[in-house]
């Protein structure tokens, strides 16, 4: 390796740990949610560093991107809940949360020297699972190994995966507000025409990009999970440019959406135990068909889980404010005269 690029990669390093200690010690939580979007994507230069381009792909969608706007939504909704506190007791509740905060930072150095230490460790030349998994491609159906691994040789842990999600998202769908009759009013703000015309430019190059995404993950970086993260991040889009109202999609479809690829990849390894193999013991002569089958029933779930993540439960406009909660001065002492 040269020096530049040790040079480079040294940088990279310090800037992540900079980052990392801003983020956890800052006490403003929009500028703490902008950290960690800016971490992660450092996080995702570092992956491609790593020659490891799918996990790199994942982390700048799915990490900087989709999380960083969850919680932006949620800063903001915790922020306009708050009520106005006094001096004093905010300076009780810093004192208590001092001493949790040093065992947390002292806890957090002892497990950085522990995942220092097994670093270096580790044997020089480890090739792991590497060559077992090249010795097994001929029956995988796909030329990727990481697709091949994940669908194929590990396909229970991406079918418990996806029902974590389906989970979560049938959790928002049930918190979802019962008055669904008519959609909120949305209000025109001046910022919103560069909004459109961005929309109007990046649904259709972002649509494009999923299915390059999809494709690609049969013999390159790409397959479900970085697909879905694309059609959420074009759902959010919509979303936030008034083009599409969560309150108006029916229920039944959001729920078949969501429950798509948990369905479909119940339904093959259904089809499979009951020809006599195991659960999940694909036939080499239609392993790939099955595995493109799969990709894209769950590409279509991420996204609309994402979506469902982000705009199930909005807060509700009749839900009473700072003002309506909290009695002003010139009330009270009206109502005491």
């Amino acid at each position: 390796m040269s020096t530049i690029a040790w040079l480079f990669d040294g940088l990279l390093v310090a800037a992540l740990l900079y980052l990392a200690w801003s983020l956890l010690s800052e006490q403003d939580l929009f500028k703490a949610v902008v950290l960690f979007i800016a971490f992660g994507l450092l996080m995702a230069l570092s992956w491609t560093r790593l020659q490891a381009p799918d996990i790199a792909l994942a982390e700048a969608v799915i990490s900087a991107g989709l999380s960083g706007v969850l919680l932006l939504d949620a800063v903001g909704y915790v922020q306009g809940e708050k009520r106005p506190a006094s001096t004093q007791s905010e300076a009780v509740k810093a004192r208590r949360i001092e001493p949790v905060r040093t065992g947390l930072n002292l806890l957090a150095l002892l497990f950085c020297a522990a995942l220092i230490w097994a670093v270096l460790d580790l044997p020089p030349l480890d090739s792991g699972l590497s060559s077992i998994v090249q010795a097994q491609m001929g029956s995988a159906g796909v030329t990727s190994q990481i697709t091949a691994v994940l669908l194929n040789f590990r396909g229970y842990d991406t079918l418990l995966e996806v029902a974590v999600l389906v989970l979560a998202a049938i959790g928002c769908l049930t918190l979802r507000e019962a008055d669904q009759s008519a959609a909120a009013a949305h209000l025109r703000e001046p910022g919103m025409q560069v909004l459109d015309g961005m929309i109007q430019l990046v649904i259709p190059v972002m649509l494009l990009v999923s299915g390059y995404l999809l494709w690609a993950g049969e013999h390159a970086p790409g397959g479900a999970f970085q697909t879905g993260a694309m059609l959420g991040a074009a759902g959010f889009l919509l979303l936030l440019g008034n083009r599409m109202h969560f309150q108006q999609i029916p229920g039944w479809l959001l729920r078949i959406s969501a429950s798509l690829g948990l369905s479909i990849f119940l339904l093959v390894a259904g089809g499979i135990a009951i020809s006599g193999r195991s659960l999940l013991e694909y036939p080499v002569s239609n392993a790939g068909k099955l595995i493109v089958l799969l990709e894209t029933a769950i590409s279509i779930s991420i996204g609309s889980i994402l979506i469902i993540l982000f705009a199930a439960n909005p807060p509700s406009a009749s839900s009473p404010t700072i003002d309506q909660a909290t009695p002003s001065e010139d009330t009270t002492e009206i109502g005491s005269k």
